[in-house]
């Protein structure tokens, strides 16, 4: 559901170098979310949605279901 890569570190996070017009500015501390910094966290999101009144099926599409059913769509 995410395309957050925890292999990162602060020796190694290089997107402000190599894409700067994506990263504007931001370094590797302050291009984390407080409370989703690793996939581990993804259950923060998870609970975040519950509270504000999300369905599960809307949930599961944000988790992943509408990637799976555009490349459904599109790998016909």
């Amino acid at each position: 559901a995410t395309d957050m890569f925890d292999g990162k570190t602060k020796v190694n996070w290089a997107t402000p170098w190599y894409y700067p017009e994506i990263a504007r500015n931001a370094n590797y501390v302050t291009r984390r979310i407080e409370g989703f910094r690793t996939k581990s966290e993804l259950i923060n999101v998870v609970e975040l949605l519950v509270k504000r009144g999300y369905s599960a099926e809307d949930i599961k599409k944000v988790l992943g279901g509408n990637f799976l059913r555009v490349m459904k769509e599109v790998w016909k």
